[in-house]
């Protein structure tokens, strides 16, 4: 990597880069498939001998800076923001989604299907799961809904908002050719 003044700045999907952007910092590698560990991985030998500042959640999981200790590089964590619940939002939201007032559920991180789970209990979100659709941005969320008794999750072909509302949008769209045809043949 190449960077001025010695540092390089490397970023997981097109969002984080337009920010980094916006704040004047010069992007010299994005991703090709947006999750930090295949950032790393893209990366590759460019990461041996550096010092890679990883911003992160408090409750970011390990493998991106094993990755880049395996890759040699040393993994500086760095947290740069922490996840909270806001608790009387989600008894508002549990209580939709348990009335049956939401059609898809749509989560950005692991934190998000915890968050999930411990307003709604594993057991209420397993039996949701034949009425509505739980969307991923990725495979890490998808692995947290699959953990949490979610069989099938839509999972975004890219980790991106556009991603997550095209993979939405095919998922209802052949729901209501089912629902029509089947009106069709009685």
């Amino acid at each position: 990597l190449q960077g001025g003044g010695g540092i390089a700045i490397a970023v997981v999907g097109p969002a984080t880069e337009k920010a980094a952007q916006v704040a004047g910092l010069n992007v010299v590698y994005a991703a090709k498939t947006h999750d930090a560990v295949s950032l790393a991985r893209e990366l590759g030998e460019r990461l041996r001998g550096r010092r890679v500042v990883l911003p992160r959640s408090d409750r970011a999981n390990a493998d991106l800076p094993r990755v880049v200790r395996d890759l040699g590089g040393q993994a500086l964590e760095v947290v740069a923001y922490r996840t909270a619940a806001v608790a009387e939002r989600n008894a508002e939201v549990a209580n939709s989604i348990l009335t049956g007032n939401v059609d898809a559920v749509v989560c950005f991180s692991p934190s998000a299907v915890g968050a999930l789970v411990a307003s709604l209990g594993a057991q209420h979100l397993a039996k949701l799961q034949d009425g509505m659709a739980f969307a991923a941005i990725g495979d890490v969320t998808a692995d947290a809904y699959r953990a949490a008794g979610i069989r099938e999750p839509l999972m975004a072909a890219d980790a991106t908002v556009d991603s997550v509302t095209e993979i939405l949008a095919e998922h209802f769209a052949g729901c209501s050719r089912k629902v029509f045809a089947g009106a069709k043949k009685s």
